[in-house]
């Protein structure tokens, strides 16, 4: 029987216009990375599976996992961040800290599609690797904030700390394995509110004196420096002192005399997310626009994951944009980048005797930066300009023999029907100029 060609559900085809939206999309996240000083670095996209495995918490059952040919235990990679360990693992006697790197790459989790949720995604991550400063926590935030206002992606970027949330556990009297709960209750709280998430702290039997700080805690709202300024409160009154807040407020003043103001940057007391690996800084983004898509990029810090072959600590942060989640986020709001995606020029095939005359000069084209195909074969010379205009070429070139003979180049502009000769030296300069030119 004949397959039915089909597409699984939770992954993506992109055609021409699209793939050339999302394309800009990456080199404008590309371009700002750079800016910050990282560099491009790749990983294989199956690893062996106890590399990835034990890693990511309970989400492990999302991992593609299976016997390669060779019977060994391998898996796709679920995200870019455990690779890192095996690199720094692998070449930390040729790296310099801090090490400052940024990959591209598709990632695979075996979950349930949804809004901007899919089984095959592509992956755009930044980390600082061997580097604890608040510098570093503000400069990824700066570095999110930065892409989104070029991309024109109206966000909120949502900040909190795990250590803030360690002193919350602390202000309850809690051990740790009670926080481990409290914290995944608390973690639900953009999706069913205050109420319900204090109702399943009663449902899963913590003291009514835990569900009152908890409440407290989650009507601190107002600016940066009031948030603080509550949360300081709320430990004191408990006997703590924070660490955290203490680090949080220098974020801020770094963030806000950067020029990054609480419009863009807030301090959210909510965010509980990454429980099984962040230390410090945690963060998401939402699209202002519809917050049904979820965080279209967070992060943190995660400074005891990645080890040095002697068992040392390194202390890293990073930043992870998931590209298709933004891509559809700006596709459903009609806010996609518009790029170019045809042919700048078409040579005319008058003759197949000449085609050596019509590739070197569209070689001449190409290594000017015009983009140009020549027909591959002579036809109708309106089959060839149908051509042009179904493939929305800009301009064509016309070689007849008068043209050869003479030295010259018969050009129309297919948007607006003019037509031209010019000498064949000045062929660049004049397609540049049409090019250039808004029809």
């Amino acid at each position: 029987m004949k397959a039915k060609a089909r597409l699984l559900s939770g992954f993506l085809d992109y055609m021409p216009a699209r793939m050339a939206s999302r394309e800009e999309i990456v080199r404008i996240v590309k371009l700002v990375y750079q800016n910050f000083g990282f560099v491009m670095q790749s990983t294989p996209c199956i690893e062996y599976a106890e590399l990835l495995c034990d890693k990511i918490g309970e989400d492990e059952k999302l991992i593609y996992r299976f016997k390669d040919n060779g019977e060994r235990d391998v898996a796709l990679r679920y995200d870019l961040t455990v690779p890192l360990v095996r690199i720094i693992g692998t070449y930390s006697n040729e790296l310099r800290f801090p090490y400052r790197r940024c990959q591209l790459g598709f990632a695979w989790r075996a979950d349930s599609p949804g809004k901007g949720r899919f089984r095959e995604f592509l992956q755009f991550d930044a980390d600082i690797i061997g580097d604890d400063s608040i510098l570093s926590d503000a400069e990824v935030l700066m570095i999110v904030a930065t892409i989104m206002r070029k991309l024109n992606f109206p966000a909120l970027i949502r900040f909190n700390s795990r250590e803030i949330l360690n002193s919350l556990i602390q202000s309850c009297g809690l051990s740790q394995d009670e926080g481990k709960i409290l914290l995944r209750i608390l973690d639900k709280y953009d999706k069913i509110g205050k109420e319900k998430v204090l109702n399943l702290l009663a449902e899963a039997n913590f003291d009514l004196s835990v569900v009152s700080v908890i409440e407290e805690y989650l009507s601190i709202n107002g600016d940066n420096n009031q948030i603080i300024s509550a949360l300081e409160k709320l430990f004191i009154s408990n006997g703590i002192v924070s660490e955290g807040l203490s680090k949080m407020k220098k974020v801020s003043e770094v963030l806000i005399q950067s020029g990054f103001d609480q419009a863009v940057c807030t301090i959210d007391p909510s965010i509980a997310r990454g429980l099984d690996y962040y230390t410090g800084l945690i963060y998401e983004t939402t699209f202002l626009l519809d917050p049904a898509y979820g965080s279209v990029c967070s992060g943190g810090r995660y400074d005891k994951l990645i080890k040095l072959p002697n068992g040392e600590f390194v202390p890293t942060i990073g930043v992870g944009f998931g590209i298709d989640r933004i891509f559809a986020a700006m596709e459903s709001s009609g806010l996609l980048p518009v790029t170019k995606i045809n042919t700048d020029v078409l040579v005319i095939n008058f003759d197949n005797e000449n085609l050596p005359i019509y590739v070197s000069i569209a070689n001449e084209l190409r290594d000017s930066g015009i983009s140009t195909l020549v027909y591959p074969k002579m036809v109708k010379i309106p089959k060839q300009f149908k051509f042009s205009n179904d493939n929305s070429i800009s301009i064509t070139l016309m070689l007849g023999e008068n043209e050869i003979s003479s030295d010259s180049i018969t050009l129309k502009d297919m948007r607006s029907g003019v037509q031209q000769n010019c000498s064949r030296k000045k062929i660049v300069q004049v397609i540049k100029q049409l090019l250039e030119m808004e029809v």
